[in-house]
């Protein structure tokens, strides 16, 4: 293994896994064994490992000085901050509307600027792969673990969008890593819950492979493998774990990495040990396997990694092209963290270019010659994640729904859902996900739908003289629907999925 810069079997094992760890540096337990004694040089950041971006920075040049001075090239320190719904560390940074929200603006170039602040942020703090984008194509409307993470339900969108999202993180020196291949987005069932089956044809499945050849032409770093028993594939194990899946990525002409979505999620989890998914993931041609969160799973996985190495189980020539992989693009994305990153992440500049793409993506569905005359004291009803305060980016402090609409000037009332007297002439009706829709009162001034918009094909619409789809409950787009209500917010978006012959992809309002 020498000619990798690896000289111990440690760290080949090493190599080969990214673990998460609790804490916020180098000093607390869980980070010392992943870091100084099993020398992991693939890091998942979560905001358990957030206590202010100066501090992260810290965290990631600590470990990064670690990896190096084994003698490999730098360290990969990954996080999911995809925009949206999934944001892994939403305090401080600016909190981007997601990608059905640019499904709805449809343009590259918003995409691009928003891969391009999100990279900035991330960079500010030493991380330097993106799990994102999402690549998914959402054929499946009511897919809960891919939802308003998709751009949509057309395959070409999404490939144009996700390709341009790559772009916004190159830009700013960050990888990117396109997810879930062969694709989630034709699932009802949720990988961190149980193993989804997608029985397509293989024109089908085309369809959600597409956006992955484009984005493997267009120069992603990573391709991540879904838990996903995809039955055109590979009949017996989950892509991320069928040596099929992998060769049809490598079948592309991609010779980048290979990693595993985390294999605590109970898809992988609940069928398999540690030691099998070691296993099995070397077997299939996997470069990196990932396991997020448990120190005693963690250390099945390592133990177990390790004693194939020394055993000398795994071929030599397999070994050395993963981690030549893994050396090659951690030193193309060596980072410096910034010296003042509390500057740069979640900065005016940031949330100003957040809030003005969040009013790009809203969506007039119905209503859109009564936006004109709003309430002059609407009463908010909201659903229960919005009772606890959300994030706002930069300030490290926290805003909930109804300070927000104050603080753009609307002298609101507010109650949660189901609650108070319904006054339906003031009413601002805002719900987020099939759970709320038996709390939703029957009639309104305005109903918003806070994430996927398939949910409004079980309301009668017709009670409402205003439905808008926002796309994401995060601060800039309840800033943005404000700002409309306002009359200072200009909507350009059109429904990224179809809801109905009626609403099909492309509807606004405004075109009636």
């Amino acid at each position: 293994m020498r000619s990798t810069g690896i000289f111990e079997p440690e760290d080949i094992a090493g190599s080969m896994l990214a673990f998460g760890f609790d804490g916020v540096s180098l000093k607390d337990d869980h980070a010392r064994r992943v870091i100084a004694e099993w020398n992991i040089p693939n890091i998942v950041l979560f905001n358990r490992n957030l206590r202010d971006p100066r501090q992260v920075s810290i965290l990631t040049r600590s470990i990064d000085e670690h990896v190096r001075s084994r003698g490999l090239s730098g360290a990969l320190i990954m996080v999911d901050q995809e925009g949206g719904m999934v944001l892994r560390m939403p305090r401080y940074t600016t909190p981007m509307p997601g990608n059905m929200a640019l499904g709805a603006i449809g343009l590259e170039s918003e995409a691009r600027q928003a891969g391009g602040i999100i990279g900035r942020e991330l960079a500010a703090m030493g991380i330097n792969l993106d799990l994102a984008p999402v690549l998914d194509v959402l054929k499946e409307p009511e897919s809960s673990v891919v939802s308003e993470r998709s751009f949509g339900e057309n395959p070409e969108l999404v490939s144009k969008l996700g390709a341009a999202f790559i772009e916004g993180l190159h830009s700013s020196g960050v990888g990117a890593t396109a997810k879930h291949f062969p694709g989630h987005g034709s699932t009802i069932i949720d990988s961190h819950y149980d193993l989804p089956r997608v029985r397509l044809s293989a024109l089908e499945l085309e369809e959600h492979v597409a956006p992955f050849r484009y984005a493997v032409r267009r120069g992603v770093d990573a391709v991540m493998l879904g838990h996903i028993l995809v039955d055109a594939i590979d009949s017996k194990v989950p892509a991320s774990l069928s040596a099929r899946a992998v060769n049809m990525v490598r079948d592309m002409g991609f010779n980048g990495l290979i990693v595993s979505d985390c294999m605590e999620m109970k898809a992988v989890a609940s069928r398999y040990t540690p030691e099998q998914i070691v296993d099995l993931a070397l077997k299939a041609g996997l470069d990196i396997i990932m396991f997020s969160h448990t120190l005693r799973v963690q250390k099945r996985a390592y133990d177990r990694m390790l004693k194939l190495v020394l055993r000398g189980d795994v071929d030599e020539d397999r070994l050395k092209a993963s981690i030549t992989r893994r050396e090659m693009l951690a030193k193309r994305l060596r980072i410096k963290p910034s010296s003042r990153p509390e500057e740069i992440v979640g900065s005016k500049k940031h949330v100003e270019k957040c809030v003005e793409q969040a009013c790009r993506a809203l969506t007039v569905i119905r209503g859109c010659s009564k936006l004109g005359n709003p309430p002059s004291k609407p009463l908010i009803t909201y659903p229960p994640r919005l009772n606890a305060p959300s994030p706002v980016a930069g300030a490290g402090g926290v805003i909930s729904a109804c300070g927000i609409a104050r603080e753009t000037g609307i002298k609101a009332e507010c109650v949660r859902l189901g609650a108070g007297k319904l006054e339906p002439e003031r009413m601002i009706v805002l719900f987020y996900s099939a759970g709320d829709l038996s709390r939703l009162p029957p009639r309104g001034w305005m109903l918003v739908s806070l994430g996927n918009p398939v949910w409004l094909r079980q309301v009668d619409l017709s009670g409402y003289k205003v439905v808008v789809a926002a796309y994401s409950y995060r601060y800039c787009s309840l800033k943005a629907l404000f700002n409309l209500i306002k009359g200072r917010c200009r909507p350009k978006g059109r429904l990224p999925i179809t809801l109905s012959e009626k609403l099909p992809s492309g509807h606004t309002c405004f075109n009636d």
